[in-house]
């Protein structure tokens, strides 16, 4: 496991990561104000997405001193980051003004599990080595805490409500 050499661009990368996890979870408690039909469904996703941030906290705490910090489960691209962070900042202020509709909820959740951030993440899990002790300290913490996008299009497809990019808020 190898980390950027820059200690501060590492710090300032899982930061923005954490923030990243920490937005999505705000955004989605919104639509589990918004929709009460499919409140257990939001609230899940609320939980998870802020585990991952702990996650992510966690093995900073723990890890990254002694030059363990699974490199592999952030993204790297800082600019990305901060841009789908602005980007979410921006939604969540025009979603308390105005409510959006089920299927752009739907749409933007499908969209953002689709950005870079939380693509990487879901790679990190589904390749993770489980050789590695510390990597597999993560799957397990992780558990079922992953697949949002695939689990969001299934409750799409039951609901009737058409994958359509453009209904996005993203």
């Amino acid at each position: 496991m190898t980390l950027p050499d820059d200690r501060t661009a590492f710090r300032a990368i899982i930061d923005e990561s954490i923030q990243l996890e920490l937005n999505i979870s705000e955004l989605y408690f919104l639509f589990f104000e918004f929709f009460p039909e499919h409140a257990e469904f939001w609230w899940k996703l609320v939980e998870e997405e802020k585990n991952h941030a702990a996650l992510i906290r966690s093995g900073l705490e723990y890890f990254e001193p002694m030059h363990r910090f699974p490199d592999r489960m952030i993204d790297k691209n800082i600019d990305e980051i901060i841009s789908v962070n602005t980007e979410l900042h921006n939604i969540i202020a025009a979603c308390r003004e105005h409510h959006p509709d089920q299927r752009q909820a739907f749409n933007t959740a499908y969209t953002l599990e689709q950005s870079a951030g939380e693509l990487h993440f879901q790679r990190f899990i589904d390749s993770a080595d489980t050789s590695d002790p510390i990597e597999k300290i993560f799957i397990r913490l992780n558990r079922d805490d992953h697949r949002h996008a695939e689990r969001i299009e299934s409750i799409m497809r039951q609901l009737g409500i058409p994958i359509d990019k453009s209904l996005s808020l993203i």
